[in-house]
């Protein structure tokens, strides 16, 4: 098979590199399969160029929550190369296990917090939003403490003013990064302030294990 992993598409190179590790990451687990990454904006190669070079069989959105790219974009590019492949659902919903395990990383390094606050990048789309704040609550039954929602654009409360809020309301406040990578939008959480700021998803073995599992039931 030829399967596509599609990210949002960053000029940081942090980002770029974490694209590069999950399609090698997944390819090392399905050597008899092609596997080829490209971006939905930004940065090339984009999702048509991939797709009319060459048919796939599987499109895998790398995204945490189903916007405008996951629900728009992406399937209209596969219904302008003749819409052969099969798109499966992003990977966000599942990848709440591995948020838990940045949360340990980050706590060894700079002690446990009272409660903590998901700092995502954003979306304008209600469903998008709503499905950040489920891995939220996701999160808060995994680790028995408060988590709430703070976005960085396009949606409120905004990641300062919920870090102030749970500073207020519980103390020492941990801000859990719902993003795949380092750049502009972790940066943004770096700057607000939490006592503790978890390291991006990135090629988390949970990641990988979800992008298997899609292409599986794909």
């Amino acid at each position: 098979m030829r399967i596509v992993l599609v990210g949002h598409g960053t000029a940081h190179p942090a980002g770029q590199q974490v694209g590069r590790r999950i399609t090698e990451a997944v390819a090392a687990a399905l050597p008899a399969d092609e596997i080829v990454w490209a971006w939905a904006d930004v940065v090339e190669p984009r999702l048509d160029a991939v797709l009319t070079a060459a048919p796939a069989d599987v499109v895998v959105p790398i995204f945490l929550a189903s916007g405008y790219h996951v629900r728009t974009d992406i399937p209209s590019v596969i219904n302008s190369v003749g819409g052969r492949c099969r798109l499966t659902p992003a990977v966000g919903p599942d990848l709440v296990p591995a948020l838990r395990d940045r949360l340990t990383e980050a706590e060894a390094r700079h002690g446990r917090v009272d409660a903590l606050v998901l700092g995502a990048a954003g979306s304008s789309r209600a469903d998008a939003v709503a499905e950040v704040v489920a891995a939220a609550d996701r999160l808060a039954e995994l680790i028995d403490r408060p988590v709430t929602t703070g976005f960085v654009s396009a949606a409120t409360p905004r990641v300062d003013a919920a870090v102030a809020q749970v500073r207020a309301a519980y103390g020492r406040v941990g801000l859990v990064s719902w993003l795949l990578a380092e750049g502009h939008f972790h940066d943004q959480l770096c700057a607000v302030g939490a006592d503790l700021v978890t390291a991006p998803i990135a090629d988390h073995p949970v990641l990988i294990e979800t992008v298997l599992d899609r292409i599986g039931v794909a």
